[in-house]
Formats: structure tokens, sequence, C-alpha cells
């Protein structure tokens, strides 16, 4: 007989266990759905301010709104970028806004241009820089897709 009762004893503890354990779920798991309004994704938070990703994400930001499609270029020199070579990358910066298309000659990039690209952001170890370019989506139509 005591064999019995002990058995009965624990299947009334898993049994109150299982019921605890909806109780909680019951009512936590609704809240779960509320951490987003708390939590963070962001990488760009967990970088420091001198990190070069996080300069160009905030002139990035700076640079864009909701109505363009930001676009960076990227200028690589392996042996590193000196000097004039940032004077020449400049001065490309500064003339994309007449480059023109080859399907279309009399069209220039600067008609798709939110704004013209102002600068290059050299990297830290000076082997490469990046342009950001934002481009207006106002007008914008796509008429060939990349395959998949």
């Amino acid at each position: 007989m005591t064999r019995g009762a002990g058995a009965r004893g624990v299947r009334w503890v898993a049994l109150l266990m299982v019921l605890a354990w909806l109780v909680v779920g019951g009512i936590g798991g609704p809240l779960v759905g509320r951490l987003s309004e708390v939590q963070t994704n962001d990488n760009a938070n967990f970088l420091p301010e001198s990190a070069e990703s996080t300069a160009v994400n905030q002139f990035v930001l700076k640079a864009t709104d909701t109505q363009s499609v930001p676009s960076l270029l990227v200028v690589e020199k392996t042996s590193g970028l000196t000097a004039d070579d940032l004077q020449k990358v400049q001065a490309y910066v500064a003339s994309i806004p007449s480059l023109t298309f080859a399907a279309d000659p009399s069209r220039t990039v600067g008609e798709f241009l939110l704004t013209p690209p102002q600068t290059v952001v050299p990297s830290q170890d000076k082997q490469a820089g990046l342009i950001p370019v934002a481009f207006a989506t106002d007008g914008v139509t796509v008429t060939r897709t990349m395959p998949t």
C-alpha cells in the first residue's frame, strides 16, 4: 500500500508542476512579444564610436533619408591610397552626377541622385575608400531585374 501512495504523490506533484508551467506560460507568454519594445538589435550600438563602420553608418544616415536608395561605392588600392589617389577619387566623386549611361548617353546619373555625393571616406588603413551615394526613389522604374 505504501508503494501506491508514493506513486500517487509523485503524480500529483507532476500534475501540479504541469499546471504551474501552463499558468506561467499563459501569463508570461503574451509579454514575450513586448520584448521588441525594449530590446535593441542594432549592431552599431555594440561597436565603439571610433570604428570605421560606425563612422560610415553615421555619415550614410546623414546623407540619406527614407526617399532614397543608399549605395556605397568602394575604391580599393591594396598598396594604399596616397594623398594624390584621394584627390583623384575626390575628382571622380565630383564627376559622378555627369556620368552618362551606355544604353542612353543622353541621360546622366545626376538625374537619379537625391543629392550629389560629397566625399570619399578613407579606411583607417588607407587601402580603401567609401563613397556614399543616395539615389532618389521618385520616378524610378525597374526595367530589368537580376536573375536569381
